[in-house]
């Protein structure tokens, strides 16, 4: 029996699959993000060693049987010399083991597309688009740095929110529902008691600024038409993201699918209109994911080391997702 192993990292929390040649499911594990910004390069790759060796033990089998490992890496491709010691770190912890490391915006790009051709465009706490073409080329859009980047993410809208929020307290655009919501929430008098919060609560974590979107979207479905204005700026960020990526990978006659994912999935009702007018640019069309991402890094390393088993871990893991909704709808 072959089985292969998938890992998502992600910048609060990492996610890990076992699955056989088949789809089936055989172990599971979750750990805290494994941004080697965050917790080090070392913690990255000890934290993939002790959480793949669950795995295994979970699930019986030997490193000997294990056909693949993807590993999906948060900012990896940013610093070359960080890259060169955080993949030497984690080659070291599996050596004899089949090993692909990538951004994490690949494994996201190859369960939201199932590997096919496309691109995926992530909004969640930033914001990225990683996408391949049927000749194997890839290419990423976005994603650049917190401090100028990330544009059309939950991050970028949260600091939209308070932006937009301080405009209307001070009259600079008209008061409406967000004013109401904020001062209600956070029992403001004066600005400076926003300030001081915002400042010391809020802006020194990435995570909460971004939970600071739920208000804006509050707002928006309460009618604030200022509200709704900063959902389509966010989908015209995320639009030319897609739009630069396909002018890239996109080959003549070739349609590519798009995926829209991440926490920002939530506030679609104002996002997905806008967004899809810059896919119809170059003839794209949007798709529904396929699979989720800690199942796109096994499909990645079936992908990599055993492209014959692709399609039966494929129906194997689909099957499973249809059990499962069946279940729920009991």
């Amino acid at each position: 029996m072959k089985y292969f192993i998938g890992i998502d990292g992600g910048g609060t929390k990492t996610d890990y699959l076992m699955t056989d040649d088949h789809g089936n499911v055989c172990a599971k594990a979750a750990a805290e993000g494994s941004s080697y910004l965050m917790i080090g390069i070392d913690g990255v790759a000890d934290q993939f060693e002790q959480k793949v060796s669950q795995c295994l033990l979970d699930s019986g089998a030997a490193r000997s049987q294990i056909a693949g490992i993807a590993a999906g890496v948060p900012c990896l491709g940013e610093n070359p010399e960080a890259d060169r010691q955080l993949v030497a770190a984690v080659r070291a912890r599996f050596s004899g083991m089949p090993l692909y490391i990538c951004n994490d915006a690949e494994v996201g790009w190859a369960g939201s597309l199932g590997l096919a051709s496309g691109i995926n465009v992530v909004a969640g706490t930033g914001s990225i688009a990683f996408g391949k073409n049927g000749a194997g080329q890839s290419v990423r859009t976005g994603g650049w740095s917190t401090f100028f980047g990330d544009e059309g993410s939950c991050y970028w809208l949260g600091r939209k929110t308070v932006e937009l929020f301080a405009k209307q307290f001070d009259g600079r655009v008209p008061k409406n529902k967000l004013y109401d919501i904020i001062m209600t929430k956070f029992d403001v008098t004066t600005p400076m008691d926003f300030i001081a919060l915002a400042e010391k609560e809020y802006a020194p974590d990435r995570s909460k600024v971004a939970s600071l979107q739920r208000y804006l979207l509050a707002a928006a479905v309460a009618g604030d038409a200022s509200a709704v204005k900063l959902y389509d700026r966010a989908a015209d960020e995320l639009g030319m993201m897609a739009v630069a990526a396909a002018a890239k990978i996109r080959q003549p006659g070739e349609r590519l699918g798009v995926t829209l994912s991440g926490g920002l999935s939530h506030a679609k009702q104002f996002v997905m209109k806008h967004f899809e007018r810059w896919v119809d640019c170059f003839d794209g069309y949007m798709t529904e994911a396929a699979f989720s991402p800690v199942e796109g890094a096994v499909l990645l390393a079936a992908d990599q080391f055993s492209k014959e088993d692709i399609e039966a871990i494929k129906h194997g893991l689909k099957y499973r997702e249809n059990m499962e909704d069946e279940i729920k709808c009991l």
